[in-house]
């Protein structure tokens, strides 16, 4: 059996767009905060003379004034939420740094219902429709120097507009959001419902690769397979894990992971390869790193980054100079992206494949290289013929190993096959319903049931979710290999 005897077929495709997240904070409504003295639950910052709060089961409301009151720390990356049962006034977030402030509410002033963000003295004001039916709710996700808005209605997500704030291009600075507090902010006659923050999987998502032991097993835990992938936003992405039950639509966002390369920048780096090495009893990785300039970056340690939200310090590989600039080194490359690795047990070696420019073009070629160790001393074994690639994993099939990866950002479906080492050929990869690609990734999964081995294959589309950035992605696609395998 080799892949070009497969034909895949379409299981299902959906589209995730903010619906995952990873709680972070929620503000709860059972216990009356505003009238005790054995518990500040969220600590006045702000409230104005006369105004009037109450709290009774499932809601919290405010009259005549103002009030603002702490709800969490800020991160740079997360995403705030809250629900709005009435609004005669105005009502949302205030996101406070050290040297800033930028408030971002719904205000209604009896005539018009409008987004309304304040910040450096300057007002952003978009109208938007009065006739919405149902509860509100006002969606605000953060990112560097920008807060993208959202309202939703009957659960509909529509995008409103995007506030870019100078004083916030620093946020995902570790002494900037460490020190930066999110509050809810209340004026005039209101009621919310609930108010939360999460980070969430973003408007689509892409760059799907699984978490793997050092031969290129996947690691599981309970039946569920866990991925990396990228939270697309609405300009630039973050690093999410799902867990998911494969060959089922069960997908779970379990956590986020975010990289600093020694700036103390927090930096949402994605196409992230993780091996955890059993015999060394440490996790290995491998990343395309824009905090370090887009080139290779590296790390290893020993804790699970499975869970909740982490920040890993990384080592980017040094830069190429025009002295030393060879594509058959394994040094940083600006354009670099998509590794991916395992331990080859049969000869004893390390392999690693690198989606690189080839020459001075602009166009991705695969680079394969081959070390006796994990995270050094690889050296050229070869590269795949001129294409367009992206998202390419090694993986065994019947002892050998071979590896796949995308192409062709003109084509729907477009996948090349390797068998290690014989890089000069490749197949393709079939499938029933060609939806899913243009430079899509081949992911493929082997996963083991008893005597059998199934084969899944994870890849999304390009469907420019954003409205003002091409490049952003969307759904995703879940294909199985037709049969059962023998393992």
């Amino acid at each position: 059996m080799n892949f070009s005897d497969m034909n895949f077929k379409r299981k299902f495709s959906m589209n995730f767009c903010k619906t995952l997240k990873v709680p972070m904070s929620k503000m709860t409504f059972t216990s009356d905060f505003t009238n005790t003295e054995r518990g500040d639950l969220y600590p006045i910052i702000y409230k104005e003379s006369g105004a009037v709060e109450h709290v009774c089961p499932a809601k919290y409301s405010v009259n005549y004034g103002t009030v603002e009151r702490l709800l969490c720390a800020f991160f740079p990356f997360a995403t705030h939420k809250m629900k709005i049962k009435k609004v005669s006034g105005s009502v949302g977030f205030a996101f406070v740094g050290p040297e800033a402030r930028c408030t971002v509410v719904i205000e209604d002033d009896g005539w018009n219902t409008s987004i309304v963000a304040a910040y450096e003295g300057e007002e952003k004001r978009v109208k938007i429709p009065r006739d919405i039916e149902g509860e509100l709710a006002l969606v605000v996700s953060a990112r560097p120097g920008s807060f993208d808005v959202y309202i939703s209605a009957n659960g509909v997500l529509d995008y409103v507009t995007t506030v870019n704030v100078p004083s916030f291009e620093e946020s995902n600075r570790e002494s900037f959001y460490q020190s930066a507090k999110v509050h809810t902010l209340l004026s005039g006659d209101c009621v919310i419902t609930g108010a939360e923050t999460y980070v969430d999987c973003g408007i689509g998502q892409a760059d799907i690769r699984p978490f793997r032991y050092e031969n290129g097993d996947l690691y599981m835990e309970n039946g569920r397979v866990f991925l990396t992938f990228s939270a697309r936003m609405v300009i630039g992405s973050y690093q999410g894990i799902l867990s998911w039950l494969p060959g089922t639509s069960d997908f779970k966002m379990e956590g986020a992971v975010f990289y600093d390369v020694g700036t103390g920048v927090t930096h949402g780096d994605v196409a992230t390869a993780y091996v955890y090495h059993r015999g060394e009893g440490k996790w290995y990785m491998w990343q395309r790193s824009a905090g370090a300039g887009h080139v290779l970056a590296k790390t290893s340690f020993n804790h699970d980054i499975r869970y909740g939200i982490n920040i890993v310090d990384v080592e980017a590989l040094p830069h190429m100079t025009e002295e030393n600039m060879c594509d058959e080194m394994l040094l940083g490359k600006k354009g670099d992206e998509d590794p991916d690795f395992m331990y080859d047990e049969e000869r004893g070696k390390w392999l690693f494949a690198i989606c690189r420019l080839a020459g001075n073009s602009k166009k991705y070629q695969y680079f394969f290289f081959e070390s006796d160790y994990p995270d050094r001393d690889y050296v050229y074994v070869g590269r795949g013929p001129a294409g367009e690639e992206t998202g390419g994993s090694i993986v065994k099939l019947d002892g050998k190993i071979y590896f796949a990866c995308g192409n062709d950002f003109k084509k729907k479906s477009d996948y090349r096959v390797y068998e290690w080492g014989k890089f000069d050929t490749f197949t393709n990869l079939k499938c029933d319903y060609p939806d899913g690609g243009f430079r899509g990734w081949a992911t493929i999964l082997p996963v083991k049931y008893g005597r059998r081995t199934r084969y899944f294959w994870l890849t999304f589309d390009r469907t420019l979710m954003s409205k003002i950035h091409n490049w952003s992605y969307g759904n995703i696609y879940c294909f199985e290999a037709e049969g059962h395998f023998p393992v």
